[in-house]
């Protein structure tokens, strides 16, 4: 893999921390000025500050999907196209409870609500 590829397989197949550090003392460093250090130092604050979300061997060890493709797709057929469709009306008080509906329907699921 090439351009980062492999760190991002790393990251995605192994524990989080261990590449979250070698990500701060590992690969080539910029020199001062080089306009990389601040993307550089930006991106290991966001994943720093996300360490509990990147732990995807312990997610897919408890058998959740792994990958944005099913949730982005979930998220558009179920959350917003009820939101977002033309005529929709909801209240922001509402929201989380019709989007628990939608997902009961969605995943066939409905006498388990």
């Amino acid at each position: 893999m090439d351009g980062g590829g492999a760190r991002v397989a790393a990251v995605a197949h192994g524990p989080s921390g261990r590449h979250a550090d070698g990500h701060r003392s590992g690969g080539r460093c910029p020199v001062p000025g080089d306009p990389g250090q601040d993307t550089i130092r930006q991106t290991v604050a966001f994943l720093a500050a996300r360490q509990e979300q990147l732990r995807y061997q312990a997610f897919t060890d408890a058998g959740y999907p792994i990958g944005s493709g099913c949730v982005e797709s979930a998220n558009k057929l179920v959350m917003e196209a009820r939101l977002k469709g033309a005529g929709m009306h909801w209240v922001r008080a509402n929201v989380n409870s019709m989007l628990a509906l939608r997902t009961l329907v969605a995943n066939a699921r409905w006498t388990e609500g």
